[in-house]
């Protein structure tokens, strides 16, 4: 909900104090660094921006933008939003050929914010049907996801006999929950 209405979200534990997490937010949310915020790319040819809509800024809160970009012109980047009632302006230059020579780690960046999108739509969207998106999109990027996973099997090492052998694998449990109620034998 706090990503579709572009706002913040706060987590309580089983340990935490309710109203002091609730005051903590109350705090944060009240005093927005940035609002209604805006990028135009300049020259660069951008698309598959995510997120679509851009949230608000809050201290300690990163706004994080991924998208695609397919020409290598340097440009200006202008990002404009609101500090209360005053417009406010940045701009960057950016050197498109520069950035590609950290393309797979920002590529990987995209797609794990991409599975992420397309996840959250399949929660009030039932008509999407994410699963090959989200495959190829893993698989082409070498990401685990609901769809995908990664085993790694070692070759040098050999179970006696001719069956294999059950090995015990400690697993983790949320903080309050029990080992023993919680994961089946």
């Amino acid at each position: 909900m706090a990503k579709l209405g572009r706002g913040a979200v706060a987590y309580l534990g089983l340990n935490d104090d309710g109203g002091d997490v609730m005051d903590h937010f109350f705090e944060r949310v009240s005093h927005p660094v940035l609002t209604d915020i805006s990028i135009d790319w300049g020259s660069m040819e951008v698309d598959q921006v995510i997120p679509s809509r851009l949230p608000d800024l809050f201290v300690g809160r990163p706004v994080i933008v991924t998208g695609k970009f397919h020409n290598s012109e340097s440009t200006t980047v202008r990002v404009t939003g609101r500090a209360g009632e005053q417009v406010v302006e940045a701009t960057f230059d950016v050197n498109p050929v520069a950035s590609a020579y950290a393309g797979k780690a920002l590529s990987s960046i995209w797609a794990r914010m991409r599975i992420a999108q397309l996840a959250d739509r399949a929660t009030w969207d039932r008509t999407v049907k994410l699963g090959a998106e989200v495959k190829a999109l893993a698989l082409r990027h070498s990401l685990m996801s609901a769809f995908t996973s990664f085993v790694a099997v070692d070759s040098l090492t050999r179970t006696a006999g001719a069956y294999g052998t059950s090995v015990n694998v400690p697993v983790p449990v949320a903080d309050g929950m029990r080992y023993e109620t919680t994961v089946a034998k």
